[in-house]
């Protein structure tokens, strides 16, 4: 499902509206987000970061249902 829906709204001619939900969709599958938590997500919240040459991203989590820490 994750790569019908990056195949559909990440293609080459894109806009940016169609790659946001491309990006919404495979956070929150990788990163078992509920949609609360993908919702209050803002852009303060991301952190990309780089360590021995490995990219990734760091998300904040203000507040979670299933961990609060």
């Amino acid at each position: 499902m994750i790569v019908k829906i990056c195949e559909k709204y990440a293609c080459v001619n894109a806009n940016l509206s169609e790659l946001r939900v491309a990006a919404i969709c495979v956070t929150a599958f990788y990163a078992y987000l509920r949609f609360n938590e993908i919702a209050g997500l803002r852009c303060c919240d991301l952190t990309f970061c780089t360590t021995d040459g490995v990219k990734f991203v760091e998300l904040y989590i203000v507040k979670s249902k299933t961990d609060v820490y």
